[in-house]
């Protein structure tokens, strides 16, 4: 082992010693304190206090060491790419948001139908938006059949149009409708 070497490891466990008692001679030679630690660095160095405690050449460890420190240097930068990729891919991403109502009405007497309702977006959609939506409220006269429809129709990125209505001889008091617009 060449001169340099030597000190660089005497001094890191010196170092080490001095700020904690290597956690592998503490575990008997087990290696689960080193798999087990968040700390990488920590998990080198109790991956080297372990080889060394079972009597392992110097030279032997180092190049082990090495390798671990090698192959956990190939993970960072993997890892540095791939949070790259996602800071470009968030840069790059379009807003996306809601917006969100209700419409109807319920009134008696029976109030006249159809009804229908145009909805302005506040901010225009980047794109078009998808629209969902349902009753959230039906009055009617228990005595006749129940008839209603509801459509959404025009969908633009500024808005759209509803329509309410009954047919036949249903008598329909009140419907509402809560709508939802989501996109970018």
């Amino acid at each position: 082992m060449s001169f340099f070497r030597y000190m660089v490891v005497s001094a890191l466990i010196l170092v080490t010693s001095a700020a904690t008692q290597p956690p592998g001679l503490q575990n008997n030679g087990s290696d689960e304190a080193a798999r087990n630690s968040d700390n990488p660095i920590q998990r080198v160095l109790e991956q080297f206090f372990v080889k060394k405690a079972k009597g392992m050449e110097m030279e032997k460890a180092i190049a082990e060491m090495a390798s671990t420190i090698k192959n956990m240097m190939a993970t960072i930068d993997a890892m540095k790419s791939s949070i790259s990729s996602l800071e470009r891919d968030i840069a790059n991403r379009k807003e996306f948001r809601c917006e969100s109502g209700v419409l109807g009405q319920h009134t008696a007497p029976a109030p006249n139908w159809p009804y229908g309702q145009t909805i302005t977006f506040q901010t225009a959609f980047q794109e078009m938006p998808t629209v969902t939506y349902g009753l959230y409220l039906l009055d009617s006269a228990g005595t006749v059949n129940l008839r209603v429809s509801t459509e959404v129709k025009d969908i633009t990125r500024g808005g759209f149009s509803i329509n309410l209505a009954r047919w036949g001889d249903s008598v329909l008091y009140g419907a509402r409708v809560s709508w939802m617009a989501c996109g970018r």
